[in-house]
């Protein structure tokens, strides 16, 4: 799971926070497509927590987002989040989010195939390029994508490594 929090503040004007929220989507998706990653952001039915802006790969979540939202006087202040599934099994962890719903009073069940990490969603279209006659080798089209967990401590801002060598970790 990659985790990826961003603040931005500004004097109230004419400024929506949708489109400050969007640019920060805009960016998460930019970053993953120069990664290989075909990611784009919007709905997808019967996934957890589904929302205009989830991180998606061909029609599946990879990953989610969210805000919060502050004004004070004259200033807005925006602290943006995504929770990205890189690679392992996302069946896992709906488990664990049907359960603590459950447990809750919320009895909501998801589609499985509404999910994928990034690295189930690249191996699909991998295969599917296959079928379909295409070289999956082609540089650039396949990536591993890691946190760089010193970059964030000791930086204090994400930093995401892109290795291309045609394959997720096992």
């Amino acid at each position: 799971m990659l985790n990826v929090s961003a603040f931005d503040a500004w004097i109230d004007d004419s400024r929506d926070v949708t489109t400050a929220f969007e640019r920060f989507c805009g960016r998460l998706v930019a970053v993953l497509r120069s990664a290989g990653v075909d990611a784009d952001v919007g709905w997808v039915p019967f996934s957890h927590c589904d929302g205009r802006f989830n991180l998606t790969v061909a029609g599946r979540k990879i990953g989610g987002t969210a805000s919060l939202v502050r004004r004070r006087r004259s200033m807005v202040a925006m602290l943006a989040h995504a929770s990205i599934w890189i690679e392992g099994d996302v069946t896992v962890d709906l488990e664990a989010v049907e359960r603590f719903e459950r447990d809750i009073g919320c009895g909501v069940a998801y589609n499985r195939s509404a999910h994928a990490s990034i690295c189930d969603a690249m191996a699909e279209a991998r295969s599917v390029g296959h079928a379909n006659g295409q070289d999956a080798r082609r540089s650039g089209d396949w990536a591993r994508v890691s946190a760089a967990d010193q970059a964030v401590r000791g930086a204090g801002a994400c930093h995401i490594a892109v290795n291309i060598d045609g394959h997720c970790p096992d």
